[in-house]
């Protein structure tokens, strides 16, 4: 695993210091991060409500939170409200639901599977195009840059 995968981004995941970039108004005035030790403070907030588990994990309950408008955040960082419900909307990935029991089949069209064009060009893609051997994958490089125009 590189250093990329370890340290890029983890959709579904509430990370302890996600929110720590937050910027919030100070007592003199001036706009500072919210900093790391208050925001694990504030990542506890969801986990106790079940919004997220103990490894930070997005559940259900929280996109239904977000997407009822019914997530309930500290009082004393009421001005970062929108801040925080943007991160963990981003964080928490799509918000829609679809009903498994509303499914219904998707009807073929046979005019289309069955047409000539159809096969070639499923052919083509699991075969190769006419001319180039069964299985050979395509030549890359700068022998083949040569022979573009």
């Amino acid at each position: 695993m590189t250093a990329v995968e370890r340290t890029g981004p983890r959709f579904g995941i509430v990370g302890k210091h996600q929110f720590g970039a937050l910027p919030v108004t100070a007592e003199d005035g001036t706009r500072q991060p919210l900093g790391v030790e208050q925001s694990e403070a504030l990542w506890q907030q969801p986990k106790v409500q079940g919004y997220i588990d103990a490894k930070g994990k997005v559940q259900d309950a929280l996109r239904t939170a977000l997407k009822d408008g019914t997530l309930e955040l500290p009082e004393d960082l009421a001005d970062q409200h929108e801040a925080i419900k943007e991160l963990l909307t981003k964080l928490a990935g799509r918000l829609e639901f679809k009903n498994a029991d509303e499914q219904r089949p998707v009807r073929v069209r046979e005019e289309v599977y069955l047409s000539d064009e159809f096969n070639a060009l499923w052919r083509d893609r699991l075969i190769g195009p006419p001319g180039q051997k069964s299985g050979a994958l395509p030549r890359t490089g700068s022998a083949n840059r040569s022979a573009l125009p």
